[in-house]
């Protein structure tokens, strides 16, 4: 039962919180598992830890690498993994100790393809943890019908489980012929999610939360640039198109674009000072043509 499990975790500069990290993988109690860590060219004092734990823990795996972004470290995990299944993990973040417990015994029970769990926020600004309260504590089950897919985008803006490469479980297979696409930037997580769960035939969702992803707010007011804008809203309009082409109801996910369009807007005009680009022009057209910017 060796290496059921690969943990793929993208390295990058990230000295301050790695140890915690890596210290959360290797108490878990599902033993079975390889720890791939993919240095992506780190300058800093990562790749001395990344030796540190190797030399403590023989399912750790270590490979170093040219920066080529953390999309580009996902597949050079996915290509060199072992195991039977995927997870990933982001390197400033941490996992309980049933993390994996749960995962692999929910995803071979439920014979599903994907398992994705819940999460806490830590918010570093301020030191506080932030939890989702469900309704319920019950599994929902789902196939990638008109019904999941109005689920997810009807709860994207409180929710970024659902298109983020963390808090899941994968079949390795589902990697067979998909990839992270390794010329976005931006939203690379979400461009590959839904088409992963489009192919898949039963996912399984965990209302409980054993995965904590650091928020360390250093985005919220930084004006991006405008290509990886164009690389989200991009990544957004091929997502519509694709899955209309599939025949899947696009109601919430028409009203996620649109909420992204108006997002986008008002972070360009007001926050990040880019009110005169190409892209803001776009954006205001695309929402006056849909009559919601009169």
């Amino acid at each position: 039962m060796l290496e059921t499990i690969s943990i793929i975790i993208p390295i990058y500069n990230v000295e301050s919180y790695l140890r915690k990290c890596l210290d959360s993988i290797i108490e878990q109690s599902f033993p079975y598992f390889e720890l791939l860590l993919i240095n992506d060219g780190s300058t800093d004092a990562s790749a001395h830890i990344c030796q540190e734990y190797v030399e403590k823990d023989d399912r750790i795996r270590y490979f170093e690498k040219e920066n080529g972004g953390v999309s580009s470290a996902r597949n050079f995990g996915i290509k060199h993994s072992r195991g039977e299944y995927i997870t990933f993990i982001d390197s400033d973040d941490w996992i309980e100790p049933n993390y994996l417990e749960i995962l692999y015994k929910t995803i071979k029970e439920q014979e599903a393809d994907i398992v994705v769990t819940n999460y806490y926020t830590f918010r570093e600004e301020d030191a506080m943890f932030l939890f989702h309260v469900a309704e319920t504590n019950e599994p929902l089950v789902f196939q990638p019908n008109d019904t999941f897919f109005n689920y997810m985008f009807s709860t994207f803006g409180t929710d970024i489980a659902w298109g983020s490469s963390w808090s899941k479980l994968f079949k390795k297979s589902l990697f067979d012929r998909l990839c992270f696409s390794e010329d976005i930037s931006w939203a690379e997580d979400f461009d590959l999610m839904y088409k992963l769960f489009l192919i898949s035939e039963r996912i399984i969702y965990l209302h409980k939360a054993p995965y904590c992803y650091r928020d360390r707010g250093d985005s919220a007011s930084k004006a991006p640039g405008e290509e990886p804008i164009c690389q989200s809203l991009k990544v957004s309009e091929n997502r519509l198109l694709n899955l209309a082409l599939v025949g899947i109801d696009l109601t919430e996910a028409r009203k996620h674009h649109i909420g992204l369009l108006q997002w986008m807007k008002y972070n360009m005009g007001t926050v990040w000072d880019m009110s005169d680009t190409v892209t803001y022009k776009k954006i205001e057209n695309q929402l006056w043509l849909l009559n919601l910017d009169k």
